[in-house]
């Protein structure tokens, strides 16, 4: 009609799964909930609700808030499908997402998730019927788990191939490869809200940085064209905008106006083996890894000190409030400490980073919580043997209050007991904290932590194994070196041994 009002004429033949006939509300309901849905707002927003009506059952007055030009090809995509107004209102976004109805030649019959979802053929469509009575779509994640599936008949078509398998199932008779252009793109998103990201010269700096046409050669195998635009040359609306010219020089000099030298990342050294100038070698920004293992043992070293103070005192705490009084209270300490005991210290820890969320502070709380039990083990049976000694009870009888008969009394004498423990901890303490970072659950890259630094170069680890073995081998010489320094410390504090 004019650029902002598009009339509809519906078939009076299109059945919904459901029985019910479609109309123009269904029309109205489906294209003014996606214009108001975060899922496809993006492509319904130039939609109209209010002044969008009904002429007839049949007849639609689609009216856009200004003119869009893309609104057609929006519709006639997946995500303007029409559904059923009514069942969506009687069974409820969550329920009616589980179990849609629509009005195509295939309807819904099961979905098992996480497996599959069932179709079965639609007896009342309005258009041709297609050749099978049956569709089952199953969802398998791995790209040459799909591939193994097609080549073994386990599945008749596969979407997304990796291109590592395209030569594979190219040469195989049974199967059939069918490729083209797709809608997709491989991008960068930046958050411009962000300081960093917000800098237009960062932003350019970075494209000039991508060699584009080497990523589709390399990381695509050749099975990818270098992006010449906002979106891929099959989508309407297309402008060739590139590629981006290829210029670190160009990307340093922009970086350095931008106040953020390259200094620090050299991406001319990237993953350079261990030299007279990088004794560890580079990582695959260009940082020196010697360096960064020195800068990371203040890290771990610290992770491992404050965590286990924090566990050695909450130990000490419960572990002394046991010994020293028994009966129940023991009992409830002791037993809670038996079940936390009981659970592996890294499956403790990785449940607590878990939950708090990653980053150094949960890291720091998990090691500290799982250090409890065997400090409170400790300074109760220590605890239990100082407490009937003669000058404790002297203390009682002179009156003194539990807290200054434990903080002056037994304490001091169950003191060696508690350095060794501690001594013997922290090795475990620095390991269990790399063990999370490598996880992802501490320490987060970009910081450099000792597991951070493996977990970044796992990636690397068969071609540039060089990268592994200098934070694992700063690992274990450190948890070895306090491990002998406890085991030193125990002997030279024990009276038994000095015999």
């Amino acid at each position: 009609m004019d650029e902002t009002t598009i009339v509809f004429h519906l078939r009076d033949d299109v059945y919904f799964h459901d029985g019910n006939r479609m109309t123009a509300e269904d029309v109205i309901f489906s294209l003014c909930y996606g214009a108001q849905s975060n899922f496809t707002s993006t492509l319904f927003g130039a939609i109209d609700p209010e002044n969008t009506k009904a002429l007839d059952d049949y007849t639609v007055e689609l009216k856009l808030l200004y003119a869009y030009a893309p609104i057609m090809d929006a519709i006639a995509c997946y995500r303007g499908a029409i559904i059923s107004k009514a069942a969506f209102e009687s069974m409820g976004a969550d329920e009616f997402g589980r179990a849609p109805v629509g009005t195509g030649p295939m309807k819904f019959s099961q979905w098992v998730a996480g497996d599959r979802i069932e179709l079965v053929g639609f007896d009342e469509y309005w258009g041709e019927k297609p050749a099978f009575d049956n569709m089952t779509i199953r969802f398998i994640l791995e790209d040459s788990s799909r591939a193994i599936e097609l080549e073994t008949g386990g599945v008749d078509i596969a979407f997304q191939v990796a291109t590592t398998d395209w030569s594979r199932l190219e040469d195989n008779p049974e199967t059939r490869m069918i490729t083209g252009n797709s809608l997709g793109m491989t991008y960068l998103c930046f958050n411009n809200s962000m300081e960093l990201y917000g800098n237009e010269l960062v932003r350019k700096a970075i494209a000039y940085a991508i060699n584009v046409e080497a990523v589709a050669k390399t990381a695509y195998m050749g099975k990818a064209d270098a992006a010449d635009g906002f979106i891929a040359r099959s989508i309407p609306g297309y402008k060739k905008e590139g590629p981006w010219e290829y210029n670190p020089e160009k990307s340093r000099k922009l970086l350095a106006e931008a106040g953020y030298p390259y200094d620090k990342q050299d991406y001319v050294n990237v993953l350079q083996g261990p030299s007279l100038q990088h004794l560890m070698g580079t990582d695959e920004y260009g940082r020196d890894i010697f360096s960064r293992v020195v800068y990371g043992s203040r890290i771990s070293l610290y992770v491992g000190f404050v965590s286990l103070s924090g566990g050695a005192l909450m130990g000490c705490i419960v572990g002394a409030v046991a010994g020293y009084f028994g009966g129940k209270a023991d009992d409830v300490i002791m037993r809670v400490m038996d079940v936390l005991n009981g659970i592996p210290r890294i499956v403790l820890a990785i449940a607590i980073a878990g939950t708090i969320g990653a980053g150094i502070t949960s890291a720091l709380i998990a090691v500290a919580v799982s250090s409890v039990p065997n400090f409170a083990r400790v300074v109760r049976a220590a605890t239990m043997t100082v407490r009937d000694q003669e000058f404790v009870e002297a203390s009682q009888s002179l009156g003194a209050s539990h807290a200054h008969i434990i903080i002056h009394h037994i304490f001091p004498n169950i003191l060696a007991q508690i350095i060794v423990q501690a001594t013997l901890g922290i090795g475990t303490a620095i390991l269990l904290c790399a063990s999370l970072s490598f996880l992802g659950l501490g320490v987060q890259p970009l910081t450099p932590e000792w597991g951070s630094m493996l977990s970044s170069a796992r990636t690397f680890m068969r071609d540039y194994p060089y990268m592994v073995i200098s934070p694992g081998i700063a690992i274990m010489l450190t948890v070895l070196a306090l491990n002998l320094f406890g085991d030193g410390l125990r002997d030279a504090l024990d009276p038994k041994l000095k015999k």
